[in-house]
């Protein structure tokens, strides 16, 4: 039987972003705004397989210095997980030949040792719930009709500033390409799991920019293919085998919604 997600001869925003790491431009240059301008590739890539109303912001500012390029709040039963990204280079590596970190990804490694720092002196404060509450009001980037609305868990009790609503912190570092890492760069990938922080190569957004078409909305799933008389075949004679016929359902299309 045809998958109904076989492959499409449709173009995706895949080629956008392909173009741009082809080109080697830098991530302020055209990655960021790429991803700032489609975000739901960046939370494809991150989080495809969370469940919950995710919700995100750009640049978030919070404490006298600190910015995150991107924030997404997934909503839980009596919370939230909040994870933090970093965007650098595509051009640049993990780790200098010396085996020590690189200067951007030591600089990207910095900026989330001090989010972690900032979020575990507030984590049961109030000043980080307000101002993630607030930005997330104002500046909603995956779904812009939920500007003007707080966050709130699935069970539609908790924001983020009740004192019982669970705040669960992650942080991911976007980084490199994946050709290019090396054994011990995707070594020290591996390490930093237990610190709650993942690190990416840009591939893995362009894998997930497949989903889109180039404006930004879901590539719509093919129409429903039937099986071909061989395929039909095959399968009563594999239900054969088992000693049962051929389902019904298997040869009847999809219900419509």
């Amino acid at each position: 039987m045809k998958s109904r997600k076989a492959a499409s001869t449709r173009k995706t925003l895949a080629t956008k972003l392909q173009a741009l790491l082809d080109a080697g431009v830098g991530e302020r240059d055209g990655l960021a705004p790429f991803v700032k301008k489609f975000p739901q590739v960046l939370k494809q890539a991150l989080l495809a397989g969370e469940g919950g109303l995710v919700r995100g912001i750009a640049e978030f500012k919070f404490g006298n210095e600190l910015q995150a390029d991107f924030v997404f709040l997934t909503a839980f039963s009596g919370g939230f997980i909040v994870k933090f990204v970093e965007l650098e280079s595509s051009t640049d590596k993990i780790l200098n030949e010396d085996g020590r970190m690189s200067a951007r990804f030591n600089h990207a490694y910095s900026q989330i040792q001090s989010w972690k720092e900032y979020v575990q002196h507030r984590i049961k404060g109030t000043s980080l719930g307000i101002e993630l509450e607030r930005q997330f009001r104002e500046k909603e980037v995956l779904d812009p009709s939920l500007r003007g609305t707080n966050p709130f868990d699935n069970t539609n009790h908790f924001p983020l500033t009740h004192p019982d609503c669970m705040l669960l912190f992650e942080y991911a570092i976007v980084i490199g390409r994946r050709a290019t890492l090396s054994a011990a760069e995707i070594a020290r990938k591996g390490s930093l799991w237990p610190e709650h922080t993942e690190v990416v190569s840009w591939d893995r957004l362009v894998d997930s920019a497949k989903e889109f078409l180039p404006s930004g909305k879901p590539v719509p799933e093919p129409p429903y293919s039937p099986p071909s008389p061989e395929e039909l075949a095959l399968m009563r004679e594999f239900f054969a085998m088992k000693g049962s016929a051929l389902p019904t359902w298997l040869t009847l299309p999809p219900e419509s919604s």
